[in-house]
């Protein structure tokens, strides 16, 4: 599933307000920020792998049923901003360093998680999904 972008605090609200599902990341990012860069490629390949409902795919176990890869499609949403076009956004959620990666829940913050470190980030979203 593709990020979302978004550009202010009122979209990030209407997104956690509609989101299905309701769990969704929300990546504080800036076009000069290196770690940014280098975190993206990752970043996008996580949101399709939680991110993206299977279709019909995944692997057939023993028993004839489908067993969907990663076992949690389809449960998390991605949502990125630029801290410099969002400035709103950044001071609501309290952005100091970016990469900054926040996690929500039915509406609610839960968990985040600052910096460059792909292995911290499936932590974080192991620990909350």
């Amino acid at each position: 599933m593709p990020i979302t972008e978004i550009t202010s605090l009122q979209e990030l609200l209407q997104t956690l307000n509609a989101s299905t599902p309701s769990k969704v990341i929300v990546q504080a990012s800036a076009a000069w920020c290196k770690p940014c860069d280098a975190i993206a490629p990752h970043v996008d390949r996580l949101s399709n792998e939680y991110g993206q409902k299977s279709e019909g795919g995944g692997e057939e176990q023993e028993n004839g049923e489908k067993k969907e890869e990663g076992g949690r499609k389809g449960e998390v949403k991605f949502v990125r901003f630029d801290i410099d076009k969002a400035a709103d956004l950044a001071q609501e959620l309290g952005v100091r360093a970016v990469p900054a990666f926040f996690f929500f829940s039915d509406g609610e913050l839960v968990d985040e998680y600052k910096g460059g470190r792909v292995n911290l980030l499936q932590e974080m979203i192991g620990r909350n999904v």
